[in-house]
């Protein structure tokens, strides 16, 4: 198979795990979307409802992550970082079978470890999916395929403040740029506070 085929070919898979990720996302409902927590002196309590809303029966394994932001606003995993309340979270249940249009609650504790450094800490209940994905695309004229399986995950913020916490920012870049012909004001913004800051413009 030419690199020519197999890149065609790729990008049809690609596509089709795509459509794939994108359907469970839009079958599957936390609630609430994130949660914020006071950790100073205490072993705070929680819970999440996930819910699944399409006719077909989802499995998931729960998880405990770090996360961070991209510039765009976006949440990625990301190893544990010095703000990261991950190791101390515990789930219950760690695992769950949902049935069609059925929902199921998943409490949470955080038992942290030591002293806890005053500001905000943070991680994500991560919902990784157990159902894989398998898509195959093949060259008629060579024969050949390609097959690629993914999972999907899904992330809930929880958000856990210690003592005092400020928000304070400050402008770290600044230009303008033109997009699609017009003008566009584009700015770095750094967080210098202890707390998370949330942009509107």
């Amino acid at each position: 198979m030419s690199s020519k085929n197999i890149t065609i070919v790729a990008g049809v898979v690609a596509m089709l795990l795509l459509g794939w990720t994108g359907a469970v996302r839009a079958t599957i409902a936390i609630k609430p979307s994130f949660v914020e927590v006071d950790i100073q002196g205490k072993r705070p309590t929680g819970v999440f409802y996930v819910t699944n809303l399409s006719d077909k029966e989802a499995r998931f394994r729960v998880n405990a992550v770090h996360f961070s932001y991209t510039e765009d606003g976006g949440l990625q995993m990301a190893p544990t970082g010095e703000n990261s309340i991950a190791p101390w979270i515990r789930f219950n249940p760690r695992e769950l079978t949902l049935a069609p249009k059925s929902q199921r609650a998943v409490r949470f504790a955080i038992v942290p470890r030591g002293p806890v450094d005053q500001g905000e800490h943070w991680a994500g209940m991560e919902l990784e999916s157990l159902d894989v994905g398998e898509a195959i695309s093949g060259d008629p004229n060579s024969g050949h395929a390609i097959k690629v399986r993914s999972s999907v995950s899904l992330l809930a913020p929880i958000f856990a403040t210690a003592g005092q916490t400020t928000y304070q920012g400050e402008i770290s870049d600044m230009k303008i740029a033109i997009e699609r012909g017009v003008p566009v004001l584009q700015t770095m913004v750094a967080a210098t506070g202890t707390g998370r800051l949330g942009l509107v413009g």
